[in-house]
Parts: structure tokens; C-alpha cells; sequence
């Protein structure tokens, strides 16, 4: 029973403050153009590109 609850517990990430603020940081930083954000797309492309890099060196 005590390991459900500290699971249940790190899996609500919204009640833990610490963490809320860091996002909202994050967010605010990427909303003012200061920090640069990437689409899911983005990512997708990028993962691939590496995918196929690394399958070519071995």
C-alpha cells in the first residue's frame, strides 16, 4: 500500500509546486520568444534524420 501511494504521489505532477513553477517558467520563456519551441513535427523529422544517420555508421 505504501508504494501505491508514492507512486500516485510522483505520478501528479500538477501538486507538486516546485514543479508547476519550472513549467511556467519554461512556458513564459518560450511565449516571449526568448527560449525556442518545436513542434511535434519537428521533433518527428529530427528523430528520424538521426534514426537513419546512426543506421548508416553501422
Amino acid at each position: 500500500m505504501m508504494l501505491e501511494d508514492h507512486i500516485s504521489e510522483e505520478t501528479e505532477w500538477w501538486s507538486n509546486p516546485t514543479f508547476v513553477a519550472e513549467l511556467e517558467k519554461e512556458y513564459a520563456a518560450w511565449d516571449s520568444g526568448k527560449e525556442k519551441g518545436y513542434s511535434l513535427d519537428d521533433v518527428k523529422a529530427e528523430i528520424s534524420k538521426r534514426k537513419s544517420k546512426f543506421s548508416l555508421t553501422y
